[in-house]
């Protein structure tokens, strides 16, 4: 195709930090994988896309396959917390172990916040108190939808 540029499984920049083959980033809102060893302000590649093993995951959790997994972003390991500044990463591919150190993930792959936006379709009794209540209750979900996909770089922040 004449306009085919890449097969977007790896995305380039540059390196705010010492960074070694494996080390887990954020790029552009997009968590990835480091290709290779790059050096403070050297050019690098991340892989963004397909499975991935042996990568760095938070010990204390147990992971099941298909779990929303994201990358904390001061530690660089994965986790199933969400929220707190961490960014989407994809689902766990392996079962991991409360005590393993690494875990398997398949980046950046399903919707992080179908739970959000499902929750815009449910008014509970609390909720339908009033018009306005409705409105303001509405509002507020549709707001942490709109966040949520700014943190997954769905949307450009405002």
């Amino acid at each position: 195709m004449q306009n085919f540029n890449h097969d977007a499984k790896s995305l380039n920049f540059t390196a705010g930090a010492d960074l070694s083959g494996g080390d887990l980033i954020s790029v552009g809102g997009h968590v990835g994988v480091v290709v290779s060893d790059v050096k403070s302000g050297g050019a690098g590649a991340a892989e963004i896309s397909g499975s991935m093993k042996d990568v760095k995951k938070t010990t204390g959790e147990s992971w099941a396959v298909g779990d929303s997994l994201y990358l904390n972003t001061t530690t660089s390991a994965l986790t199933k917390t969400g929220g707190s500044g961490n960014v989407y990463a994809g689902k766990a591919a392996a079962v991991a172990q409360s005590a393993d150190a690494t875990g398997e993930v398949i980046l950046n792959s399903g919707l992080p916040q179908a739970a959000h936006i499902a929750a815009i379709a449910t008014v509970d009794g609390s909720d339908a108190g009033t018009t306005q209540t409705l409105a303001n209750a509405t509002k507020a979900k549709l707001n942490a939808v709109i966040l949520a996909l700014e943190s997954v770089g769905i949307f450009a922040a405002s």
